[in-house]
């Protein structure tokens, strides 16, 4: 097995951990969506390959080709960076070579919006 594969597996086996499959209370402020969306980002494995602050920098990121984005870099996004379109990428994933991008679609529409607004946060900090 090449170590991108069980990268990906090892990944895939840590976002599929934890109780995710039930739908999220929407909530009533951009702030609560941000809050939520932090929280399913590290229950759902997100950081284990972009990295806490969204920096490209997790845990498996050295054993991906190509390597995660960095939230900031907002022109490298391939299927756009707003809140709309990052939660699209997240139920459909990337199948193009240039990404790893795994789909996520046992992920709610609530719980996807959730973390794209969380990564629109994370892409206006310093």
């Amino acid at each position: 097995m090449t170590p991108l594969f069980l990268s990906l597996s090892l990944g895939l086996l840590l976002a599929c951990v934890g109780d995710d499959t039930a739908q999220e209370t929407p909530p009533d402020k951009p702030e609560k969506e941000i809050a939520l969306g932090g929280k399913l980002f590290k229950r759902n494995g997100c950081a284990v390959c972009h990295g806490q602050e969204g920096r490209g920098d997790g845990h498996l990121a050295r054993s991906l080709n190509p390597r995660p984005r960095d939230f900031r870099e907002l022109p490298t996004y391939q299927q756009g960076n707003t809140q709309s379109e990052i939660a699209a990428t997240l139920k459909n994933g990337i199948s193009l070579r240039s990404s790893a991008m795994p789909a996520y679609p046992h992920l709610s529409d609530v719980d996807a919006s959730a973390i794209g607004a969380f990564v629109v946060f994370l892409q206006s900090q310093p």
